[in-house]
């Protein structure tokens, strides 16, 4: 069974074409990857779903078309969940790899 699964936090975003990381644990983002192939989400205010594929050791594919949201207001961060193509687990620490960012978050 793979690593991933589990409740996560978000606590930084890395801009790979600056390396700028941008400290987020401060908004409590939280992420569910289930052994069902679903991940859930939280943004400041909204909250989505959708679903995942796990490809070979580290891929991981994930369609925005199929995420469901709340539509309250307004968030302050936008997270592109879609966009992650690789992913890797060294002990509490899950990096999730998309061309232009990488997501760090902390098992919970």
């Amino acid at each position: 069974m793979s690593k991933i699964y589990g409740r996560w936090q978000l606590i930084s975003i890395i801009d790979k074409t600056t390396n700028k990381k941008q400290d987020v644990t401060d908004k409590n983002l939280l992420v569910t990857f289930t052994t069902e192939q679903r991940l859930q989400f939280n943004l400041d205010v909204n909250s989505c779903e959708g679903k995942f594929t796990l490809v070979g050791s580290d891929g991981i594919t994930m369609n925005a078309t199929d995420f469901v949201c709340t539509q309250a207001c307004c968030d302050t961060i936008r997270i592109n969940y879609a966009a992650v193509k690789r992913y890797e687990v060294k002990g509490k620490i899950l990096r999730l790899f998309s061309e232009n960012e990488v997501l760090e978050l902390k098992a919970l």
